[in-house]
């Protein structure tokens, strides 16, 4: 038994488990609990680990073991009990274990000690373990109860509650918990009885309804609870008092049932009884009833309203009052019906009666009852019913009679035509306009007949569909077209509305008709749209052969037409040409193209329809026989019978013809033609905006071209004119004093000799005898060829001109000369071509303005230049002077001292000669000899011979000094060459720094870092001079500023040349104090400068930027920061492909 477990089964289980060694044991265990007569599961192991899997998986009621086992004790195992199974009881079944050890045992949790041998005690534990059982098993059952019980009260839709006598809150329902509580978690013992109401019915909860309950166990009444939101509810409140066996009060109970659903039902009823009484008041209606057997009359609402306060003052409580109230004319036909009933020969009765009221007025009302049964009387019989004064009613129906009358009368005379259908839409009533619609005389003639009766089938099916949808549907037809063919061969438009007709019940039993003539305003609106649609396309089709193409398309359509051709028209030799066509689907427009395209350059006098000369549009019938019109021939042929053509033209010049074919015969009125006048202008007018701006897109093509040279644009100018109005020739001519000069031309004869011409021979010529005032237009002069002989201007005389054009050419309201145009033939000048005209005129005006301005801007700019170089020169005139002087001061005392050294040497030269000849003849003599001795140490000899040298030297480099300064002025004035010229521009800075430097060299030293390999630069020498100058002087006074600040110390000028492939880049970078952030922006400004008035002009950095932006197409730039000093760089190119075209000041200007 020590690795397995015995299992005992008994009838009842009562399942106990036992950790015995002892067979014995176990065996006497089992007969004791046969003999206890319980019935039982008896499982024995002594192995640890099935011991843990058996309290792990199973319930034991009872745990038996023995505290000595083999492998472990009943501590060990007590202590895996109350590891996995702490519920079950465990009790030692043991031999003696000693007094302190049954203690130990009983404090770590055993329930009881059984020595072995003691099966009393056994039993009376296994007797204990039953009872516990039992009452587990009670409790089990009314927890069960108790749970049940709470899920009917949280089903129970009422706010249950529970109150312990102290009135504080035991339980609450769900349903309570949501109204009393904020959310579910809130702790309800909080709550007392008197949390539950609003504060004017706690008194009310406290001293009636508690003691209420508690005296007779039982109080309801109606009032509002408190919700947790502070919100008031109406309800029911049951609230029972429990007691106890002794009488005494246990707890309070209470049910609450929520009123809200209720209460909004009475109100919704006392409402709708108010809104009755209130509907019954509107409609002039009050209800009554009559006891057949008493005769009272009982109203069960307010009369007064109805008949006036007599019904209350006379006392109106029985049938016989209320008769004599009525009318004595209707009193005895009211008195019959009621005796009717009263004889039980009707249960019901109708009828109107008159009452005169009170104030006079005698009104008409409707009395309607039905007899009934009493309910508590079966054998008494009331009549109830009501009685409605309708007198407005019948005043109303008595109006609308009037009106139908009327009505009948409009409907006889009106131009529209109005009828009415019956539910198979037939004809049941019309007017006369409707008649005459249908082709007949009298109106009753179709009665009773259908659409099918009197239009085309297809007309008459599409009105029947129409009029069966809005029998069966009920919809709306709103302004529905109809075209319709009248037997006279003419075409109607129908605008028609229908309506259907309902009875009382909703019922449709017909439908009404009105329907407009509106050919008129169908043909008008026709020809509107296709005047919006043409404005549309002319608008925003930007092809002109599209744009055509679309209009013929959109004029067949709008005035009903087969086909639609255009015809260009060539002014040039008076012929037309086919360009276009649109044909209807069942016209073969290929074939059409095919033969029109054989017919090219037809004579404008020879068209077919000859009739546009009066240039509009005119109607036509076709001959299929016309021998003189091959056109209406082919026409005919193809059942064309007539048509229309339509010049495109505006003002005196034609654009081109359209002309359209249909089959049918009838002509278009004369709304249509003027509205095809009128659509001819609109294509002639979009003709024109396009032929005008292709010119101006030619002559924007041509201001693209322009370059520099105004005179060569003059002349482009010339031409562009010239081939855009398809002139001859054309030639434009200065007027300089009395004299004109030839400026350009295009396409005047080779070897024509030009002479300057007086204004007044050309005025002659020409005829041009305008004022100033009008000589500003294009004048179209032709030339007659009775006057050619007295014209003796060889470009027209040489041409063969027959028209001449004019065009001014002004400058600020004065003319300056004249454009003028020739043409060998006729032609039409159009507002355009003048337009065009106009503004190469002003085109030239510009031009030449611009050209005397380049001529007075080339010499201000020369005049400025030459001023900023004098006041360059100017100011450093004192310097240069100071500059000749310091080494012309000491070459003068060098030379001085030299012709005072030559003297000294002189007289020793000529003592040692004296002595030399003395010695010749003999020994000098002793006074010969002390006078040399003299004079030598007179002469101090050995001086001389040290300080000559020194003195030649230093006059050399003054002299050289003073070379080097002319040379710079030389090369510094020299006049610049009106072409950029290589040169060295490491040489110009060097020339410039010298020229400068009394200038700089009291401030400043100046650093030359240039380029030994830097290249030629083709560039004007001496503007390129001026610029370096202005910089270095402009630093200079820079620096200056600063030395003031810090006597005694210099600051630095650094002069850089270096280059790439394209640009050589010069640097002058300075010390100085900068420019201001303000002032950045206005530098390269003409005449901006922050000097003081006499030291400076303010051109200096305008010619600068002048110098290298706009005439070596360079770059100048600048970096400063204030209070540390100004770098300028310059850039220029090494070749002149490379230079760039100027920018703006604002583009060139970088900080």
């Amino acid at each position: 038994m020590e690795n397995s477990a015995d299992i005992y089964i008994m009838q009842e289980k009562f399942r106990i488990l036992l950790l015995e060694d002892n067979p014995e044991i176990v065996k006497i265990t089992e007969n004791e609990l046969k003999k206890s007569g319980v019935g039982f599961e008896l499982t024995n192991t002594t192995d640890q680990a099935y011991f843990i899997k058996a309290i792990t998986d199973q319930k034991f009621d009872i745990i038996f073991s023995n505290f000595w086992l083999q492998k472990f004790d009943g501590l060990e195992a007590l202590n895996l009990v109350k590891k996995y199974s702490p519920e079950t009881p465990f009790v030692l079944l043991t031999d003696s274990i000693g007094e302190s050890k049954a203690i130990e045992c009983l404090r770590s949790g055993v329930s009881d000690i059984i020595i072995k041998g003691d099966w009393d005690r056994f039993r009376s534990v296994i007797k204990w373990i039953q009872d516990m059982r039992r009452i587990k098993h009670e409790k089990n059952n009314i927890q069960n109860f108790q749970e049940r019980l709470i899920t009917v009260l949280n089903a129970n839709p009422d706010y249950i509650w529970i109150a312990n006598k102290d009135y504080s809150i035991e339980y609450l329902n769900d349903a309570a918990k949501k109204i009393f509580c904020k959310d579910l978690s809130t702790p309800i013992n909080t709550l007392s009885i008197s949390n539950l109401y609003p504060g004017r019915y706690i008194p009310l909860i406290l001293y009636e309804a508690l003691p209420k309950a508690i005296e007779t166990g039982y109080w309801s009444g109606e009032l509002h609870i408190l919700t947790a939101e502070h919100n008031e509810i109406p309800v029911r409140q049951i609230i029972i008092a429990h007691k106890n066996t002794t009488g005494e009060i246990d707890f309070f109970s209470g049910i609450t049932h929520d009123l809200t659903q209720r209460k909004k039902i009475e109100n919704e009823l006392s409402r709708r009884s108010t809104k009755l009484a209130e509907a019954q008041r509107i409609a002039r209606l009050c209800n009554w009833e009559l006891d057949l057997t008493s005769k009272q009359l009982t109203w069960f609402s307010d009369v007064e309203y109805l008949f006036g306060p007599e019904i209350r003052t006379k006392h109106v409580r029985n049938l016989n009052d209320f008769l004599e109230l009525i009318h004595p004319q209707d009193r005895e036909k009211i008195g019959k019906r009621f005796d009717l009933i009263f004889q039980k020969r009707s249960k019901s009765i109708k009828s109107e009666f008159r009452m005169t009221l009170s104030n006079g007025i005698t009104k008409i009302f409707f009395l309607e009852g039905q007899l009934i049964e009493s309910e508590n009387t079966p054998e008494s019989l009331l009549l109830h019913g009501i009685i409605q004064d309708i007198t407005e009613q019948r005043e109303f129906e008595l109006a609308i009679k009037k009106e139908r009358d009327l009505l009948l009368v409009l409907m006889e005379n009106i131009p529209d035509a109005i009828y009415f259908k019956d539910a198979s839409a037939r004809f049941v009533q019309l007017n006369k306009a409707t008649a005459k619609i249908l082709g007949i005389d009298d109106p009753k003639d179709a009665i009773g007949k259908t659409d099918f009766d009197f239009f085309p089938a297809a007309i008459a099916q599409s009105m029947f569909a129409q009029d069966t949808e809005i029998l069966s549907k009920g919809t709306l037809a709103i302004d529905c077209l109809f075209k319709i063919k009248t037997d006279s061969r003419n075409t109607i438009w129908l605008a028609t509305t229908k309506v259907p007709l309902k009875n009382p019940d909703g019922k449709i039993y017909g439908l009404i008709g009105i329907s407009r003539d509106i050919t008129q305003r169908r043909k008008a609106d026709e020809q509107r749209s296709a005047q919006l649609e043409l404005t549309k396309v002319l608008s925003t089709v930007s092809d002109e052969n599209d744009a055509l193409r679309r209009c013929l398309q959109i004029i067949c359509k709008h005035f009903e037409l087969d086909i639609g051709e255009y015809w260009t028209v060539n002014n040039t030799n008076g012929t037309i040409s086919w360009l276009h066509c649109y044909c209807a689907p069942w016209i073969s427009e290929s074939n059409i193209r095919k033969f029109r395209l054989t017919e090219t350059e037809i004579d404008i006098t020879k068209f077919p329809f000859n009739s546009i000369e009066s240039g509009k549009p005119i109607f036509k019938h076709f001959d299929s026989q016309d021998r003189n019109s091959n056109n209406c021939r082919i026409l005919a042929n193809i059942g064309l019978v007539a048509g229309i053509v339509m010049p495109i033209i505006l003002g005196d010049k034609l654009f081109g013809i359209a002309t359209f074919a249909k089959k049918e015969p009838d002509p278009p009125d004369n709304d249509a033609l003027d509205t095809l006048q009128s659509i001819s202008s609109q294509i002639a007018q979009y003709l024109e905006n396009v032929q005008f701006a292709k010119q101006l897109t030619k002559i924007n093509q041509c201001f693209l071209e322009f370059g520099t040279d105004p005179i060569k644009n003059i002349n482009q100018l010339v031409s562009v004119a010239a081939e855009i109005l398809g002139a001859n020739v054309a030639w434009y001519e200065r007027f300089e004093g009395n004299s004109v000069v030839h400026v350009g031309s295009y396409n005047l004869p080779q070897g024509v000799n030009y002479p300057k011409l007086k204004i007044e021979s050309i005025s002659a010529a020409l005829e041009l005898e305008k004022s100033d005032k009008d000589f500003g237009n294009p004048l179209t002069i032709p030339i007659l060829a009775d006057s050619i002989s007295a014209i003796t201007d060889p470009r027209i005389l040489s041409c063969n001109l027959v028209l001449a054009v004019l065009q001014p050419v002004k400058s600020s309201n004065s003319v300056i000369g004249c454009l003028c145009l020739g043409f060998t033939n006729k032609n039409n000048f159009s507002s355009e071509d003048k337009k065009i005209l106009s503004i190469v005129g002003s085109a030239i005006g510009v031009e030449e303005d611009r050209h005397k301005f380049q001529k007075e801007h080339d010499m201000m700019e020369v005049q400025l230049r030459q001023s900023q170089k004098l006041e360059a020169i100017g100011q450093l005139a004192a310097g240069i002077a100071h500059e000749i002087n310091t080494p012309t001061q000491y070459v003068g005392d060098n030379t001085r001292f030299l012709k005072e050294s030559f003297e000294s040497i002189t007289k020793l030269l000529n003592a040692a000669k004296e002595l030399l000849d003395q010695a010749k003849v003999g020994a000098p003599s002793e006074q010969a000899i002390k006078a040399f001795e003299e004079l030598w140490q007179s002469s101090d000899i050995e001086f001389l011979l040290q300080q000559i040298p020194v003195s030649i030297q230093e006059s050399l480099e003054g002299i050289n000094r003073i070379t080097t300064i002319v040379r710079a002025m030389k090369d510094f004035s020299h006049p610049g060459s009106k072409e950029r010229t290589p040169a060295d521009i490491n040489k110009a800075i060097q020339t410039s720094v010298t020229i400068a430097r009394n200038e700089w060299k009291y401030v400043s030293d100046v650093v030359l870092d240039l380029d030994p390999d830097l290249p030629l630069v083709p560039c004007y020498l001496d503007d390129f001079n001026q610029v370096i100058l202005n910089l270095l002087i402009n630093a200079a006074h820079a620096i200056a500023d600063v030395v003031k600040q810090k006597p005694g110390q210099k600051g630095k000028i650094t002069i850089k040349t270096s280059h790439t492939n394209e640009f050589v880049e010069i640097q002058v970078s300075d010390t100085g104090i900068g420019i201001p952030d303000e002032n950045k922006p206005h530098i390269f400004e003409p005449f901006f400068t922050t000097k003081g008035v006499g030291k400076g002009t303010g051109q200096g950095l305008s010619i600068a930027y002048n110098c290298i932006v706009k005439k070596h197409g360079g770059q100048i730039t600048f970096d400063s920061q204030a209070g540390k000093g100004t770098t300028f760089t310059i850039k220029l190119p090494l070749s002149i492909s490379n230079s760039t075209k100027p920018k703006q000041q604002s583009q060139t200007i970088q900080t």
